[in-house]
């Protein structure tokens, strides 16, 4: 019993340390995940975003191809304000 008491203290500090592991370990696998989620969203809103150029600005001067010109660079707009990636930096 005497050991059991003695003992409890050296355990607890072992349970402090595996928690402080566990913490660290689900810390690193948090911050790829992100990097890796956050990679994925790049690329995606980079070629969405090199796809609605591709679409648009055909400059034409009809009314229906100014409409549409104008619907594209909004919706590059939303791309851009969502993202936090501008179309410049794709089209380097």
């Amino acid at each position: 019993m005497l050991k059991t008491i003695l003992s409890a203290p050296v355990r607890l500090l072992e349970l402090r340390k595996t928690r402080r592991i566990i913490k660290q370990q689900t810390d690193v696998g948090r911050s790829v995940i992100t990097g890796l989620r956050d990679g994925i969203m790049d690329t995606s809103m980079k070629s969405i975003l090199r796809k609605l150029h591709e679409i648009g600005g055909c400059d034409a001067s009809d009314a229906w191809s100014q409409g549409w010109d104008a619907a594209i660079d909004e919706a590059i707009k939303i791309v851009e304000d969502e993202s936090g990636i501008k179309i410049t930096d794709v089209l380097d």
